[in-house]
C-alpha cells in the first residue's frame, strides 16, 4: 500500500553548512527544501548550526548542543552521542515511517542502526549509498583486491599503502571506519543507492548486498533555474578543473593533459578550482608538489589556481560562475557515484570530457555534450579536449546541447519522486 505521506527520521551529524559540506549533504538538502510539498515529512536530529538557521530551509528539527567537527575523534563521540539520545527520545514524539542516513560518511550512517535496534518499536532503516564506489573504481582503475578483511594486520598494512594517496581513505580511523560500515550495510533490511554504478560496484565489495540494493532513479538532480540566475560572464578561460585535489579525482591528470593541449594550444588557459584535503598536514605538501609539477612541465602561464585552496568556495554560486568563464570542463575522475559536477557543468552550457568510469557512463551516457575516454588514457583525454576547443562551430552545438541535458533529464522534482518511491519501498519490504 502507497502512503499519501511519510514522516522519516535523520539523525544528521554534519559539518558546518555554512562551508564545504560535500556533494552527499548537498543532494540531501535539495531534497529537505522540496520534500513537504511531495509528502515526505523529514525531521532531523542535528548538530549545531542546523540547516534551518544556517540556510533557512523549512523543516522540523530538533537541534543537540553539539557542533560536529569533521576528522576529530572526540567531537564525533560527542555529537553521535548527542543526536542518538535525543533521537530515541523523539521517536516516541513521532510516529516515524522510517529511519534515514542520507550519506553513508560516518558517524551519521553508523546511528540507523542502534536506534533501529534500542526504539523496541520496529521501525525500518536505511542508508543511502554513494561512496562505496571508491572500491569498485579501485578494481577498475589499479586492479586492488578489495574482498579482503581490512581488520587484518596484513591487508590493513597493504590498502593503507595503496591508498596513501587518496586522502578521504588514507588513514588508520578511515579504513576502519569504512569496514565498519560494510559490517552495518550487512545488516541493513534494504540499501539504497544514488546511482546504477554505486550498485555495480557494491557487488564487487559484497555480493550478498545486491539484492537488497534498490536503485533510485534519476538519483540526482540539477537546479538549472539558481545556476541560470549566475551572470555570464566573458569566458577567459580555455578549460576548467573543478574537484577536490586527489590523485583519485584526477587532479594531476588534469595537468598531464594540459602538458599535451598547450603543445598544439600554446596558449591554452586551464584553471584549477578545487578544495585541498581537509588534513591540515598534507595541504603545504600537495600544493608544494602541484606547483612543482606544474613548473617542471613549464605551465605556469597556461595553468591558474582559483579561488581559496585551503577552503574552496563559501558559496555554489562562485564556483558556477568560474565555470562560465570556460569552454570546456576536464574531469578525468577516477572514482565518482554520480558525478553532480558534470551536470553543473552541462547547465553552464560546458561541454565535458571525462574518463568512463561507471558513474559517468551510467548517469551521462546520453548527453552528446559528454565525451567519455578510457580510464587513465591521458593522451586520448589531451586529443578529445584539444578537438573540441580547436572547433568553435561544434562548441557552439554542444553547449546549446547541454543546457538542454541538463533540462530534460535532471530535474531535482523527478528525483525527490524516484526518493519517496525507493522509501515506501524499503518500508513495505519489511512489513
Amino acid at each position: 500500500m502507497k502512503a499519501s505521506s511519510l514522516t522519516v527520521l535523520v539523525q544528521a551529524v554534519h559539518p558546518n553548512p555554512l562551508g564545504p559540506i560535500g556533494g552527499g549533504w548537498f543532494r540531501f538538502l535539495e531534497l529537505l527544501k522540496r520534500g513537504a510539498r511531495h509528502g515526505i515529512n523529514y525531521v532531523l536530529i542535528e548538530t549545531e548550526p542546523s540547516f534551518a538557521k544556517a540556510l533557512g530551509i523549512d523543516y522540523d528539527f530538533h537541534e543537540v548542543d553539539s557542533e560536529y567537527i569533521e576528522y576529530n575523534i572526540k567531537s564525533m563521540f560527542i555529537s553521535s552521542k548527542k543526536v542518538l539520545k535525543t533521537s530515541l527520545r523523539k521517536l516516541r514524539d513521532y510516529k516515524i515511517d522510517l529511519i534515514y542516513s542520507p550519506v553513508e560518511i560516518h558517524p551519521t550512517s553508523f546511528l540507523p542502526y542502534p536506534t533501529a535496534l534500542l526504539d523496541g518499536l520496529n521501525v525500518p532503516w536505511t542508508i543511502m549509498l554513494q561512496l562505496v564506489p571508491l572500491y569498485g573504481s579501485f578494481t577498475r582503475a589499479r586492479s586492488f583486491p578489495v574482498r579482503q578483511n581490512l581488520l587484518d594486520p596484513g591487508s590493513l598494512y597493504r590498502y593503507l599503502k595503496f591508498v596513501r594517496d587518496f586522502p578521504a581513505l588514507a588513514s588508520f580511523e578511515g579504513a576502519v571506519g569504512y569496514r565498519l560500515l560494510f559490517e552495518i550495510l550487512a545488516r541493513a533490511p534494504r540499501l539504497l543507492a544514488v546511482s546504477k554504478s554505486v550498485k555495480v560496484d557494491l557487488g564487487l565489495v559484497d555480493p550478498r548486498l545486491l539484492s537488497r540494493t534498490i536503485v533510485v532513479y534519476p538519483g540526482n538532480g540539477i537546479d538549472v533555474d539558481r545556476i541560470k540566475r549566475v551572470p555570464n560572464p566573458s569566458r577567459i578561460y580555455d578549460a576548467i578543473f573543478v574537484n577536490s585535489w586527489a590523485l583519485d579525482k584526477g587532479l594531476w591528470d588534469t595537468v598531464s593533459v594540459w602538458s599535451e593541449i598547450v603543445k598544439e594550444f600554446h596558449d591554452a588557459q586551464l584553471a584549477i578550482v578545487g578544495r585541498m584535503p581537509t588534513y591540515p598536514s598534507k595541504r603545504a605538501s600537495l600544493l608544494s608538489r602541484l606547483k612543482s609539477k606544474i613548473r617542471k612541465l613549464n605551465l605556469e602561464r597556461n595553468i591558474v589556481l582559483v579561488g581559496d585552496l585551503t577552503n574552496g568556495f563559501k558559496r555554489q554560486e562562485d564556483i558556477w560562475f568560474q565555470m562560465k568563464r570556460a569552454r570546456i570542463l576536464l574531469y578525468p575522475s577516477y572514482v565518482d557515484s554520480w558525478g553532480l559536477v558534470v551536470g553543473e557543468a552541462l547547465a553552464c552550457g560546458l561541454p565535458v570530457v571525462g574518463y568512463r568510469i561507471p558513474a559517468l557512463y551510467h548517469s551521462y551516457g546520453r548527453c552528446s555534450a559528454v565525451t567519455l575516454v578510457q580510464v587513465g588514457n591521458t593522451g586520448e583525454f589531451a586529443k578529445e579536449s584539444l578537438k573540441l576547443l580547436m572547433d568553435n562551430h561544434r562548441l557552439r552545438k554542444l553547449r546549446t546541447s547541454a543546457t538542454n541535458d541538463a533540462k530534460q533529464y535532471f530535474s531535482w522534482d523527478q528525483v525527490i519522486e524516484a526518493e519517496k518511491s525507493a522509501y515506501q519501498s524499503v518500508i513495505e519490504s519489511t512489513a
